[in-house]
């Protein structure tokens, strides 16, 4: 086997594109052999999402996903862990970092997970939003990242879901509500970790029908609504929670018709 990728071999980058901020030596891609995991290579840092990150996708409350240029079935979700106005995004960091090699069934699938300063690569994760997307949402997502120079970022490279929320063609909305309560229910008993943040943003399906979390909100506030019953089962509680959002969801969208 060559000791370097195929040069005519599209799926992978061509070059790092340069400074990585503080966190020293980029990782070339052209260089790394394929048979080398990235996550496990010395030089893994932010130069290697510099190389893979292509057009905005989305954004949520705290994090930013890209397309991989590479692969329209992988995507990056993009977070600033020194963001100043919440925890979320810290403990959602130390949550992925310590069970995405893990392969939990209801976890979505993590490629490449990594976080460090990036300060060269800031100025390119806003330009390529505003190559797609309106100068409102090019400023939700400054306001959702609000880099600073020197701040620490997560990158997480992973799995697209090709239905997000209760989205699948091929399964009844009580079928769909019942499979996320699974997966729910499985990632807590593998992690210890209780899931709270249960809306239909946080959580989609593979083709298969196979439920699958990939935003994990690890802190809530102390309410009637997130505290589990006496009687309630685990499954019960993540299922109730689960209905009575889409419930919401549902009133929401009848609203604005």
């Amino acid at each position: 086997m060559s000791e370097y990728p195929d040069p005519f071999d599209d799926s992978y980058p061509r070059n790092s594109y340069g400074d990585d901020g503080e966190d020293g030596k980029v990782l070339d891609v052209n260089h790394l052999h394929r048979e080398i995991a990235y996550s496990d290579h010395p030089y893994l840092n932010g130069g290697i999402f510099q190389a893979i990150i292509d057009r905005y996708w989305a954004k949520g409350e705290h994090g930013v996903i890209y397309t991989d240029k590479r692969s329209p079935y992988r995507v990056i979700k993009v977070a600033n862990l020194d963001i100043t106005d919440s925890e979320h995004n810290w403990q959602m960091a130390e949550f992925l970092e310590e069970n995405w090699k893990r392969d939990i069934e209801g976890f979505v699938k993590i490629y490449t997970y990594w976080s460090g300063t990036c300060d060269g690569f800031h100025y390119q994760l806003i330009n390529k939003v505003k190559k797609t997307s309106t100068p409102f949402k090019v400023n939700q997502v400054i306001a959702t990242l609000d880099l600073d120079k020197g701040d620490e970022v997560m990158f997480a490279h992973m799995e697209m879901l090709p239905y997000v929320g209760l989205t699948h063609p091929d399964l009844t909305k009580e079928e769909m509500m019942k499979r996320v309560a699974s997966a729910a229910e499985n990632i807590t008993i593998k992690t210890g970790e209780v899931i709270y943040d249960l809306v239909q943003d946080n959580y989609g399906f593979r083709e298969d029908g196979m439920a699958a979390f990939f935003d994990f909100n690890m802190n809530a506030p102390e309410n009637a609504f997130n505290k589990r019953r006496e009687d309630e089962s685990l499954w019960d509680y993540y299922y109730r929670k689960i209905r009575v959002n889409a419930a919401h969801d549902e009133a929401m969208e009848d609203a604005k018709v």
